[in-house]
Protein backbone atom coordinates (compact mmCIF):
# COMPACT_ATOMS: atom_id res chain seq x y z
CA UNK A 1 0.00 0.00 0.00
CA UNK A 2 1.38 3.42 -0.70
CA UNK A 3 0.73 6.75 1.14
CA UNK A 4 2.30 9.81 1.59
CA UNK A 5 5.21 10.58 4.65
CA UNK A 6 2.61 13.10 5.77
CA UNK A 7 0.20 10.77 6.51
CA UNK A 8 2.51 8.31 8.00
CA UNK A 9 3.93 11.03 10.10
CA UNK A 10 0.13 11.96 10.97
CA UNK A 11 -0.35 8.47 12.46
CA UNK A 12 3.11 7.90 14.24
CA UNK A 13 1.89 11.43 15.57
CA UNK A 14 -1.11 9.94 17.08
CA UNK A 15 0.63 7.27 18.72
CA UNK A 16 3.36 9.48 20.75
CA UNK A 17 0.02 11.62 22.09
CA UNK A 18 -1.74 8.36 23.10
CA UNK A 19 1.51 7.38 24.71
CA UNK A 20 1.19 10.54 27.03
CA UNK A 21 -2.03 9.93 28.10
CA UNK A 22 -0.62 5.74 28.45
CA UNK A 23 -3.64 4.54 26.12
CA UNK A 24 -1.85 1.43 24.98
CA UNK A 25 -4.72 0.15 22.38
CA UNK A 26 -4.90 3.53 20.54
CA UNK A 27 -1.08 3.66 20.85
CA UNK A 28 -0.64 0.30 19.33
CA UNK A 29 -3.25 0.42 16.76
CA UNK A 30 -1.65 4.20 15.49
CA UNK A 31 1.32 2.73 15.53
CA UNK A 32 0.02 -0.45 13.20
CA UNK A 33 -1.95 1.94 10.90
CA UNK A 34 1.73 3.68 10.58
CA UNK A 35 3.60 0.75 9.87
CA UNK A 36 1.01 -0.98 7.49
CA UNK A 37 0.98 2.18 5.22
CA UNK A 38 5.06 1.91 5.34
CA UNK A 39 4.99 -1.55 3.49
CA UNK A 40 5.91 -1.30 -0.13
CA UNK A 41 5.38 2.42 0.12
CA UNK A 42 7.21 5.12 -2.21
CA UNK A 43 8.61 6.94 0.60
CA UNK A 44 12.33 7.39 0.15
CA UNK A 45 15.41 9.56 0.77
CA UNK A 46 14.80 13.02 3.23
CA UNK A 47 11.28 12.30 3.83
CA UNK A 48 12.00 7.98 4.52
CA UNK A 49 14.89 9.14 6.68
CA UNK A 50 12.30 11.61 8.61
CA UNK A 51 9.71 9.44 9.03
CA UNK A 52 12.31 6.28 10.67
CA UNK A 53 13.70 9.15 12.69
CA UNK A 54 10.25 9.41 14.18
CA UNK A 55 9.29 6.56 14.34
CA UNK A 56 12.27 5.24 16.35
CA UNK A 57 11.21 7.53 18.57
CA UNK A 58 7.42 6.93 19.15
CA UNK A 59 9.09 3.20 19.85
CA UNK A 60 11.34 4.52 22.71
CA UNK A 61 8.30 6.25 23.91
CA UNK A 62 6.07 3.13 23.65
CA UNK A 63 8.84 0.82 25.15
CA UNK A 64 9.31 2.57 28.01
CA UNK A 65 5.39 2.08 29.10
CA UNK A 66 5.19 -0.12 32.12
CA UNK A 67 3.10 -3.17 30.33
CA UNK A 68 4.85 -2.78 27.02
CA UNK A 69 8.66 -3.35 29.52
CA UNK A 70 6.91 -6.32 30.81
CA UNK A 71 6.58 -8.14 27.15
CA UNK A 72 9.74 -6.68 26.26
CA UNK A 73 11.86 -5.82 28.84
CA UNK A 74 14.76 -5.01 26.39
CA UNK A 75 12.38 -2.78 24.16
CA UNK A 76 10.80 -2.82 20.70
CA UNK A 77 13.08 -1.95 17.99
CA UNK A 78 13.09 -0.67 14.05
CA UNK A 79 15.05 -1.83 11.15
CA UNK A 80 14.48 -0.49 8.02
CA UNK A 81 12.79 -3.14 5.73
CA UNK A 82 11.45 -5.35 8.47
CA UNK A 83 7.96 -3.35 8.42
CA UNK A 84 6.18 -6.15 8.31
CA UNK A 85 7.51 -8.25 10.79
CA UNK A 86 7.04 -5.30 13.47
CA UNK A 87 3.19 -4.39 12.14
CA UNK A 88 2.43 -8.47 12.96
CA UNK A 89 4.29 -8.34 16.19
CA UNK A 90 2.54 -4.93 17.74
CA UNK A 91 -0.93 -6.59 15.69
CA UNK A 92 -0.86 -9.60 17.76
CA UNK A 93 0.08 -7.11 20.76
CA UNK A 94 -3.39 -5.28 20.07
CA UNK A 95 -5.10 -8.06 19.54
CA UNK A 96 -4.32 -9.41 22.72
CA UNK A 97 -4.44 -6.94 24.92
CA UNK A 98 -7.79 -5.98 23.07
CA UNK A 99 -9.21 -9.15 24.53
CA UNK A 100 -7.92 -8.65 27.93
CA UNK A 101 -9.74 -5.28 28.37
CA UNK A 102 -13.18 -6.56 27.08
CA UNK A 103 -12.48 -9.77 29.26
CA UNK A 104 -12.05 -7.35 32.48
CA UNK A 105 -14.95 -5.05 31.33
CA UNK A 106 -17.48 -8.03 30.60
CA UNK A 107 -16.40 -9.13 34.24
CA UNK A 108 -16.58 -6.05 35.66
CA UNK A 109 -19.77 -5.15 34.16
CA UNK A 110 -21.22 -8.54 35.50
CA UNK A 111 -19.86 -8.21 38.76
CA UNK A 112 -21.79 -4.51 38.81
CA UNK A 113 -24.96 -6.23 37.86
CA UNK A 114 -24.66 -8.64 40.85
CA UNK A 115 -24.29 -6.20 43.09
CA UNK A 116 -26.78 -3.85 42.03
CA UNK A 117 -29.24 -6.76 41.76
CA UNK A 118 -28.31 -7.42 45.33
CA UNK A 119 -28.33 -3.73 46.39
CA UNK A 120 -32.41 -3.25 44.80
CA UNK A 121 -33.48 -6.82 46.58
CA UNK A 122 -32.20 -5.91 50.25
CA UNK A 123 -34.13 -2.45 49.26
CA UNK A 124 -37.23 -4.24 48.75
CA UNK A 125 -37.13 -6.67 51.51
CA UNK A 126 -36.72 -3.30 53.40
CA UNK A 127 -40.05 -2.08 51.94
CA UNK A 128 -41.78 -5.22 52.24
CA UNK A 129 -40.68 -5.31 56.14
CA UNK A 130 -42.32 -1.40 56.57
CA UNK A 131 -38.81 0.28 56.42
CA UNK A 132 -39.17 2.80 53.78
CA UNK A 133 -36.50 4.97 55.14
CA UNK A 134 -33.68 2.09 54.95
CA UNK A 135 -34.75 1.15 51.40
CA UNK A 136 -34.85 5.13 50.63
CA UNK A 137 -30.76 4.96 51.50
CA UNK A 138 -29.95 1.57 49.19
CA UNK A 139 -31.95 3.45 46.18
CA UNK A 140 -30.00 6.75 46.74
CA UNK A 141 -26.71 4.79 46.65
CA UNK A 142 -27.84 2.56 43.66
CA UNK A 143 -28.23 5.10 41.44
CA UNK A 144 -25.23 7.44 42.98
CA UNK A 145 -23.12 4.73 42.07
CA UNK A 146 -24.97 3.39 38.41
CA UNK A 147 -25.41 6.39 36.82
CA UNK A 148 -25.01 4.72 33.61
CA UNK A 149 -28.31 2.26 34.23
CA UNK A 150 -30.63 3.86 32.41
CA UNK A 151 -33.74 2.13 33.66
CA UNK A 152 -32.67 1.74 36.92
CA UNK A 153 -34.63 5.48 37.62
CA UNK A 154 -37.05 4.16 36.55
CA UNK A 155 -37.24 0.79 38.22
CA UNK A 156 -36.36 2.32 41.65
CA UNK A 157 -39.52 4.72 41.41
CA UNK A 158 -42.28 1.95 40.39
CA UNK A 159 -41.04 -0.21 43.69
CA UNK A 160 -41.25 3.20 45.43
CA UNK A 161 -45.12 3.81 43.64
CA UNK A 162 -45.99 -0.01 44.30
CA UNK A 163 -45.10 0.61 48.63
CA UNK A 164 -47.30 3.50 48.44
CA UNK A 165 -44.53 6.01 48.45
CA UNK A 166 -45.97 8.41 45.64
CA UNK A 167 -43.96 11.66 46.56
CA UNK A 168 -40.56 9.88 46.81
CA UNK A 169 -41.12 7.85 43.31
CA UNK A 170 -41.85 10.87 41.53
CA UNK A 171 -38.29 11.61 42.39
CA UNK A 172 -37.14 9.10 40.04
CA UNK A 173 -39.39 9.01 37.94
CA UNK A 174 -38.28 12.75 36.53
CA UNK A 175 -34.92 11.34 36.80
CA UNK A 176 -35.99 8.95 34.38
CA UNK A 177 -37.63 11.28 31.85
CA UNK A 178 -33.84 13.27 31.83
CA UNK A 179 -32.27 10.29 31.36
CA UNK A 180 -34.20 8.87 28.04
CA UNK A 181 -37.09 10.85 27.14
CA UNK A 182 -37.91 8.48 24.56
CA UNK A 183 -39.23 6.19 27.25
CA UNK A 184 -42.83 6.69 27.70
CA UNK A 185 -42.88 4.92 31.37
CA UNK A 186 -41.45 7.35 33.48
CA UNK A 187 -44.17 9.93 32.23
CA UNK A 188 -47.63 7.41 32.64
CA UNK A 189 -46.10 6.32 36.16
CA UNK A 190 -45.48 10.01 37.14
CA UNK A 191 -49.46 10.40 36.06
CA UNK A 192 -50.39 7.55 38.46
CA UNK A 193 -48.61 8.91 41.33
CA UNK A 194 -49.82 12.53 40.89
CA UNK A 195 -53.06 11.16 40.59
CA UNK A 196 -52.96 9.35 44.06
CA UNK A 197 -51.82 11.94 46.05
CA UNK A 198 -54.77 14.20 44.96
CA UNK A 199 -52.39 16.36 42.40
CA UNK A 200 -54.97 16.35 39.50
CA UNK A 201 -53.44 19.47 38.05
CA UNK A 202 -49.83 18.19 37.83
CA UNK A 203 -51.48 15.33 36.42
CA UNK A 204 -52.98 16.53 33.54
CA UNK A 205 -50.25 18.49 32.98
CA UNK A 206 -48.02 15.29 32.70
CA UNK A 207 -50.96 13.73 30.57
CA UNK A 208 -50.51 16.82 27.89
CA UNK A 209 -46.65 16.45 27.47
CA UNK A 210 -46.84 12.55 27.32
CA UNK A 211 -49.73 14.02 24.27
CA UNK A 212 -47.02 16.21 22.55
CA UNK A 213 -43.77 13.42 22.84
CA UNK A 214 -45.48 9.91 22.16
CA UNK A 215 -49.06 10.75 20.43
CA UNK A 216 -52.14 9.33 21.60
CA UNK A 217 -53.30 6.05 22.11
CA UNK A 218 -55.82 4.57 23.49
CA UNK A 219 -54.31 3.92 27.28
CA UNK A 220 -53.65 7.86 27.21
CA UNK A 221 -56.90 9.13 25.95
CA UNK A 222 -58.78 6.91 28.85
CA UNK A 223 -56.43 8.39 31.65
CA UNK A 224 -57.35 11.66 30.21
CA UNK A 225 -61.15 10.66 30.59
CA UNK A 226 -60.81 9.83 34.17
CA UNK A 227 -58.60 12.90 35.42
CA UNK A 228 -61.45 14.84 33.74
CA UNK A 229 -64.16 12.84 35.49
CA UNK A 230 -62.90 13.37 39.04
CA UNK A 231 -62.16 16.99 38.35
CA UNK A 232 -66.37 16.90 36.60
CA UNK A 233 -65.00 18.19 33.71
CA UNK A 234 -68.36 16.16 31.37
CA UNK A 235 -67.29 17.68 28.32
CA UNK A 236 -63.44 17.01 28.48
CA UNK A 237 -64.00 13.59 29.85
CA UNK A 238 -66.22 13.07 27.18
CA UNK A 239 -64.07 14.26 24.21
CA UNK A 240 -61.40 11.92 25.64
CA UNK A 241 -62.89 8.37 25.91
CA UNK A 242 -64.52 9.20 22.79
CA UNK A 243 -61.12 9.67 21.19
CA UNK A 244 -60.45 5.71 23.10
CA UNK A 245 -63.82 4.07 22.02
CA UNK A 246 -62.50 5.83 18.61
CA UNK A 247 -59.69 3.07 18.51
CA UNK A 248 -60.86 0.49 20.66
CA UNK A 249 -65.04 0.42 20.85
CA UNK A 250 -64.80 -2.81 23.11
CA UNK A 251 -63.30 -1.21 25.47
CA UNK A 252 -64.96 -1.56 28.89
CA UNK A 253 -63.24 0.86 31.04
CA UNK A 254 -63.75 3.74 28.18
CA UNK A 255 -67.79 2.71 28.03
CA UNK A 256 -68.04 2.65 31.86
CA UNK A 257 -67.23 6.12 31.58
CA UNK A 258 -69.02 6.95 28.53
CA UNK A 259 -72.09 6.00 30.56
CA UNK A 260 -71.73 8.58 33.63
CA UNK A 261 -70.66 11.25 31.15
CA UNK A 262 -73.07 10.99 28.06
CA UNK A 263 -76.26 11.74 30.09
CA UNK A 264 -74.58 14.76 31.41
CA UNK A 265 -73.68 16.27 27.66
CA UNK A 266 -76.54 14.89 25.50
CA UNK A 267 -79.46 14.58 28.42
CA UNK A 268 -81.23 11.40 29.90
CA UNK A 269 -82.18 9.94 26.60
CA UNK A 270 -78.61 8.82 25.91
CA UNK A 271 -77.75 6.05 23.97
CA UNK A 272 -74.44 4.89 24.11
CA UNK A 273 -74.51 1.79 21.63
CA UNK A 274 -75.71 4.47 19.10
CA UNK A 275 -72.96 6.04 16.67
CA UNK A 276 -70.97 8.59 18.86
CA UNK A 277 -70.24 12.49 18.43
CA UNK A 278 -66.47 12.61 18.40
CA UNK A 279 -66.69 15.95 20.66
CA UNK A 280 -69.30 16.86 23.26
CA UNK A 281 -71.48 19.88 22.17
CA UNK A 282 -70.13 23.25 22.90
CA UNK A 283 -70.52 24.37 26.71
CA UNK A 284 -72.31 20.77 27.60
CA UNK A 285 -71.99 20.06 30.94
CA UNK A 286 -71.30 23.53 32.46
CA UNK A 287 -74.07 23.78 35.18
CA UNK A 288 -72.17 20.92 36.83
CA UNK A 289 -70.45 21.43 40.16
CA UNK A 290 -67.50 21.88 39.62
CA UNK A 291 -65.63 20.64 43.05
CA UNK A 292 -63.81 17.56 43.17
CA UNK A 293 -65.21 14.55 43.99
CA UNK A 294 -62.48 13.99 46.67
CA UNK A 295 -60.72 15.69 48.93
CA UNK A 296 -56.74 16.60 47.43
CA UNK A 297 -54.63 13.82 49.14
CA UNK A 298 -57.22 11.37 49.96
CA UNK A 299 -56.00 7.85 48.93
CA UNK A 300 -57.47 6.35 45.73
CA UNK A 301 -56.87 2.84 44.56
CA UNK A 302 -54.06 2.44 41.58
CA UNK A 303 -55.61 1.59 38.46
CA UNK A 304 -51.89 -0.27 37.05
Amino acid sequence: MSASSKTVKEFIARAKSYIQRNDYLRTLKALCQALELLQGSQIFGRERFEVNVLLDEALRDLSGMKQIKRVFPQGIHYEKGQEKALWRTLTRMHDKLEAAIEKVRVEKIRAQKLELDEMLMKAQDFLSKKEPLEARKLFRKASELYPEEKNLPVDIGNRLMMAGLFVEALEYFKRGMEVDSSDPRPYQFSILCHEATGELDKAEEVVKETLRRFGGNESIYLRMAKLALQKRQWSEAYDAVAQALQLNPTNQEGLKILKQVGPRIFGAGFDPTKSLPSKAPKGAGEDAAKAPTRAPGAPIKLDL
